[in-house]
């Protein structure tokens, strides 16, 4: 994912499992409509779903948000 220029989030959760969320780079972490989440009982798990969510919605075709970050036309 990071070849996709994505960032990884990764927590455990007291024993009822993890959760991983895909960032893309560049946005400090906000969420979004990029970004992939999962929870699964197992880090491995929840990383692959979560990366097969942010996959299936590039491949549906939603256009990529502008990275304001390497601009200086933000709105206002």
């Amino acid at each position: 994912m990071a070849r996709q220029e994505y960032d990884l989030e990764l927590r455990r959760y007291n024993g009822r499992g993890w959760r991983a969320i895909f960032f893309q780079s560049g946005f400090e972490h906000s969420l979004t409509s990029h970004a992939g989440a999962a929870w699964a009982p197992t880090p491995w798990e929840a990383v692959q779903r979560a990366a097969g969510d942010v996959l299936y919605k590039l491949r549906v075709g939603e256009t990529a948000p502008k990275d304001w970050t390497t601009t200086n036309d933000a709105p206002v």
